[in-house]
């Protein structure tokens, strides 16, 4: 991924998991667009192929991620099928200095990390030689 993912430094499987996938675990290292680094080993802890996946966030973040994939018929032209995927992130930030200033930082956390997942979805279309039909940004997309 940190070939096409420019937040992602880097990541590195620490545990392969067994054979459905389940227990593998990974640390990732970010760098988003305000500068400070974070760290965190996501472990998978569900795997219902090919349409789910879910794990569990430890380190400088810590909570619990799923990922969705499935299709989506657009009913708008050019009408087509297309892919889709929801990841929905809930963790809380462990980091001291991050928690004491979340209560007047929160719009910069949250405009980073949305910079940083947004960037993640343009790799990922370039990638794959697709396009984005949607991006979900800010807490207000997401509620």
């Amino acid at each position: 991924w940190p070939e096409w993912w420019p937040g992602l430094v880097s990541v590195e499987e620490t545990a392969q998991g067994g054979d459905d996938g389940i227990g593998q675990r990974a640390t990732s290292h970010w760098r988003g667009p305000l500068g400070y680094s974070i760290e965190f080993e996501i472990e998978t802890t569900d795997r219902t192929f090919p349409g789910r996946l879910a794990g569990r966030a430890t380190g400088d973040l810590a909570g619990l991620g799923t990922w969705l994939i499935g299709s989506v018929t657009d009913p708008e032209p050019p009408e087509g099928t297309w892919t889709q995927i929801v990841y929905e992130w809930n963790v809380v930030m462990t980091r001291k200095w991050m928690q004491l200033l979340n209560p007047v930082a929160r719009p910069a956390f949250v405009h980073a990390h949305d910079y940083v997942m947004e960037q993640g979805a343009e790799g990922l279309a370039q990638h794959l030689n697709c396009e984005i039909r949607g991006f979900a940004k800010g807490e207000a997309d997401r509620n």
